[in-house]
């Protein structure tokens, strides 16, 4: 079961953790240091979804001008659309489109 306050009655098929070891000085170096490893791994998660059941909980673990923090990110087909309209357009804009593609295999 999860420890996070927002999933906590919440039964997963899979929960995750993704440590980023890193004491970033605030949340604009943490977020621009951190989004491509982040959104790689929400980009793995959804092509681990086997059912339109299956919900995976991604929590990212930092710590952030010497604060730690735990983010959550709930994998699930209802949330394709933000694959689509938020994480590809990141890989469209560094020009990685073999991700490209594989996001649209998961969301077509």
């Amino acid at each position: 079961m999860s420890e996070s306050k927002v999933y906590e009655a919440k039964e997963f098929t899979k929960e995750v953790t993704l440590l980023i070891d890193i004491d970033y000085p605030d949340f604009r170096s943490f977020y621009k240091n951190s989004k491509d490893i982040i959104y790689r791994k929400i980009t793995d998660l959804f092509l681990e979804l086997k059912s339109p059941d299956d919900e995976i909980l991604l929590t990212v673990s930092a710590r952030v001008d010497g604060c730690d923090f735990n983010s959550d990110f709930l994998i699930s087909k209802t949330k394709e659309e933000w694959l689509k309209s938020g994480v590809k357009k990141y890989f469209e804009e560094i020009e990685d489109y073999e991700t490209c593609n594989k996001i649209m295999k998961v969301c077509f």
